[in-house]
């Protein structure tokens, strides 16, 4: 098909950025167990982002395009550690924020940039779907990606809520 240009990549790095952030978001509700909220509202974001990674796959093959089958949950778990680790260590090891806090804001932020990052790729989608003048590409797009920045306004709203608590208290 022509004038698709680099329509894989995008969709092949939206597709991983989706998966990516589903595998967050559960490593993220099995360390949060005791922060039912947390714990409930993340597990319902990762089956979010396994619907948007399959849109992005149907979309792929609307225009004969095919996605890696790559398992992100490694690089994932591996971030979320990263971000655990260092929100106990980095400067509140004082024993002036519990750890558990901190470790929760860390999850939190460190959500809340994968859901950036996703957002940026939904940007770039709809831009694309626009330039090919698909309506149903546009559509889907933009429905996904209102998804996203739902997501992103919970995340900011958690992190409203838990920084003061996390902070404040010790």
């Amino acid at each position: 098909m022509t004038g698709i240009g680099n329509l894989g990549a995008l969709l092949e790095e939206l597709y991983e950025a989706e998966n990516d952030l589903a595998a967050e978001y559960r490593e993220v509700a099995r360390r949060t167990v005791d922060e039912p909220d947390i714990h409930h509202m993340c597990g319902t974001l990762a089956g979010q982002c396994d619907d948007h990674s399959a849109a992005v796959r149907a979309i792929a093959e609307q225009y004969h395009l095919k996605l890696a089958n790559g398992d992100p949950g490694p690089r994932a778990a591996a971030r979320v550690c990263r971000v655990a680790v260092e929100a106990a260590a980095d400067g509140h090891g004082h024993g002036h924020i519990p750890a558990t806090g901190a470790r929760l804001l860390g999850y939190l932020r460190e959500l809340f940039l994968a859901v950036e990052r996703v957002d940026l790729h939904w940007i770039v989608a709809g831009q694309v779907a626009q330039a090919l003048r698909d309506p149903e590409f546009l559509a889907r797009v933009t429905a996904l990606h209102k998804q996203t920045l739902t997501q992103a306004k919970w995340l900011k709203t958690a992190i409203r809520e838990t920084a003061p608590q996390v902070i404040l208290t010790s």
